[in-house]
């Protein structure tokens, strides 16, 4: 990991974590996407496997205007939380309980990212940087309404629960 001296370099240190968080996602979509049984879910995951297209190129934008290259830098935390959301996908095989779980996972990785982008909001604020609060503050808006349409796919299949709640 490379040692932050000044607050540039943390700010910089946070897109870069921030760059890995959104590639590592890109990745993990497909596969969730596939696993889905519920039409919505699947269809969710299509389209935020776009918006997150779209935060990468965002993120590298914010890479451009800091006169730095687009890099990666590893965050264990995401890897912990995909690596939960792919047992999921081992570990239920039934359609509702599955989707709700996949839709648990996910919203796991949504809150996960916008911790992150509130914390890059609130030091590129302090670092007077207002074009990439713009950027970042896009990022963010998009991850809460996907973690929205998730709350209301998980209480969804949360409906199909039997009376007694256990069979």
């Amino acid at each position: 990991m490379t040692q932050a001296n000044n607050f540039k370099m943390a700010f910089i240190i946070k897109i870069q974590e921030l760059y890995f968080i959104e590639n590592e996602i890109e990745r993990a979509l497909p596969k969730m996407a596939h696993a889905a049984n519920n039409v919505d879910l699947e269809e969710g995951f299509e389209k935020h496997l776009k918006e997150t297209a779209l935060h990468i190129s965002r993120l590298e934008e914010i890479f451009k205007i800091l006169g730095e290259n687009a890099t990666k830098q590893p965050v264990d935390g995401i890897v912990g939380i995909i690596s939960d959301a792919h047992k999921t996908l081992e570990e239920f095989d039934m359609g509702n309980i599955k989707d709700m779980m996949l839709a648990s996972s996910a919203r796991a990785v949504e809150h996960y990212e916008m911790s992150m982008y509130l914390c890059a909001i609130d030091q590129a604020t302090a670092l007077n940087l207002t074009d990439i609060v713009g950027l970042l503050t896009t990022n963010l808006e998009e991850e809460e309404v996907t973690d929205e349409k998730l709350s209301m796919l998980m209480k969804d299949n949360l409906e199909s629960i039997p009376e007694d709640g256990w069979m």
